[in-house]
């Protein structure tokens, strides 16, 4: 019989309370004032070094109001993918600066075209569940770059699509895309069909860019992802479970906040 978790709950709890302590104890510098009220409202404390304490309370009531499964459809407002404990979905990977020339072979910048045919193969295979955009054309300008990478994606897919962004007004360009395709705002959440993209900076900052686009999902009601991308032994501990336990402690504090709004 296939093992349903990979590590024995045991050993997971001890990271979930590495994951609290980290919270509780060392906490977080937030740059963005706003945020930084609500979480003191709530019950947060800001130390000496102006970094935020978040207690396990807080945690455990993110966790018991947050929606612990969550329907995505098709571009077309059907269902595709439901969210929940136990589920693995499978898809490409975004924001590639190069793409190998399937005529010539040879590593080049990623274009537009790339993006186009990626999308395109990916969306034929069964194998790939959502889609990302596998490329960041070096031929768009970065004020709409994402927004033109979606538009892309949405035009060449009807597979639930995860997007990257790296501004506020990249989530609401694409925010309205969506919406416009979905039928209006209000379809949209009724039938989300994207996911937003957003990490906190490892070690333990919640920057002001990320901080407002979590701000604006959570107000939106748009699914996103607050996944952390710390390197081991770089920006997270050297050890496997250390990182986990910090990986696990920036998505948490993510969850909470958004939880607030």
């Amino acid at each position: 019989m296939a093992k349903s978790m990979f590590l024995p709950k045991a050993k997971a709890a001890k990271i979930d309370e590495a994951s609290l302590n980290i919270l509780e104890k060392t906490g977080l510098r937030l740059d963005h004032p706003e945020a930084e009220q609500l979480l003191l409202d709530a019950g947060a404390e800001k130390d000496s070094d102006g970094r935020i304490l978040i207690p396990r309370k807080l945690v455990w009531d993110a966790l018991y109001k947050v929606n612990h499964r969550v329907q995505l459809y098709s571009r077309d407002g059907k269902k595709a993918i439901l969210l929940r404990t136990g589920r693995t979905y499978f898809g490409p990977g975004s924001d590639a600066l190069y793409n190998i020339d399937r005529q010539s072979g040879q590593l080049r910048f990623s274009t537009l075209d790339d993006v186009r045919e990626n999308v395109r193969i990916a969306d034929s295979l069964a194998g790939y569940d959502f889609i990302m955009s596998m490329g960041l054309p070096n031929e768009i300008e970065s004020h709409r770059l994402y927004a033109t990478v979606f538009s892309e994606m949405v035009r060449n897919t009807t597979k639930p699509i995860v997007a990257t962004a790296t501004t506020l007004d990249d989530v609401k360009q694409i925010h309205h895309i969506a919406s416009i395709v979905a039928g209006g705002e209000d379809e949209l959440r009724r039938k989300p069909f994207f996911i937003a993209y957003l990490e906190p900076n490892s070690p333990l900052f919640a920057d002001r860019s990320s901080t407002e686009r979590l701000l604006y999902c959570a107000e939106q009601q748009i699914p996103f992802l607050y996944a952390a991308g710390a390197n081991i032994g770089v920006t997270a501990p050297i050890s496997l479970a250390g990182a986990v336990a910090q990986g696990n402690a920036e998505s948490l504090f993510g969850l909470v906040l958004a939880t607030l709004m």
